[in-house]
């Protein structure tokens, strides 16, 4: 009965011995997200190792040990405490106390340290993280933080499209003569407005205007609502083909006169 009770306190003590020794520590995990290389990270890292030790005044390895030390003088004495009260059990109260003593402080080199360096790494940590997010880098406790990369903006949707009817080819365009000497054209048979602007010959022919390449056509269907009005607007009853005359070759008798044409 006795070595069971002293095997179950030396138990405990070693039991919260290895839960301080196991104890899961942050760790900070950082990603470059501007590509930096593994030089410059290494340069990176120690930069912000130092700023983070002086501004938190803490320092992983340093502050570990003072940890140990302080907690395994408390775990002396209540381990001696403990061993004193196993060895009262067993009728060997100083004995009990030294072995208390020992297994107290190495338990208590385990807790101070845990203790004091989790409570000191927490800054140190922040303080390093905030340094490497400025020098570019994710920083985490919890993991590698993977950048977001922002994939490209959607195109803008395309500029609305004018339906207009479909371009209409007359059957049978209205041949138009030329007028020796005269940017003129006429067309027997009918009073035609026409005009040649920029280019292109604009033909008003019952009520619709059309476009063609040449003064002869074909005529192409023009479906828009403002149209370039006519320069000259020529009444077809005063010009006439003779007999015996090509329509290319002949010459208002006006004309004729003045030798013209």
């Amino acid at each position: 009965m006795k070595r069971l009770i002293r095997y179950s306190i030396l138990g405990v003590l070693a039991s919260a011995m290895a839960a301080c020794a196991t104890s899961p520590q942050p760790v900070v995990y950082v990603y470059p997200t501007r590509g930096q290389g593994v030089e410059q990270v290494s340069r990176d890292q120690a930069e912000c190792q130092a700023w983070a030790k002086h501004q938190t005044g803490f320092e992983p390895a340093m502050d570990t040990a003072k940890g140990a030390a302080v907690g395994a003088a408390v775990g002396a004495l209540g381990g001696a405490a403990a061993g004193a009260a196993v060895g009262a059990a067993t009728g060997s109260p100083g004995k009990g106390a030294a072995i208390g003593a020992v297994a107290g402080g190495l338990g208590g080199a385990g807790v101070g340290a845990a203790v004091g360096y989790a409570k000191s790494k927490d800054g140190y940590d922040q303080a390093y993280a905030a340094c490497m997010s400025g020098h570019g880098y994710a920083a985490t406790t919890q993991g590698i933080a993977r950048p977001q990369i922002a994939g490209s903006p959607p195109p803008p949707p395309p500029p609305p499209v004018a339906v207009a009817p479909p371009p209409v080819i007359m059957q049978t365009p209205p041949q138009l003569v030329v007028v020796p000497g005269m940017p003129v054209y006429y067309a027997p048979g009918g009073n035609v407005n026409y005009f040649v602007y920029g280019g292109r010959n604009y033909l008003f022919h019952n009520g619709a205007w059309f476009y063609a390449a040449a003064y002869n056509g074909p005529w192409t269907y023009i479906a828009l609502e403002h149209v370039p009005q006519p320069v000259l607007s020529v009444p077809v009853q005063y010009y006439r083909v003779p007999p015996g005359h090509s329509k290319s070759g002949w010459c208002p008798p006006g004309l004729a006169k003045q030798g013209r044409c």
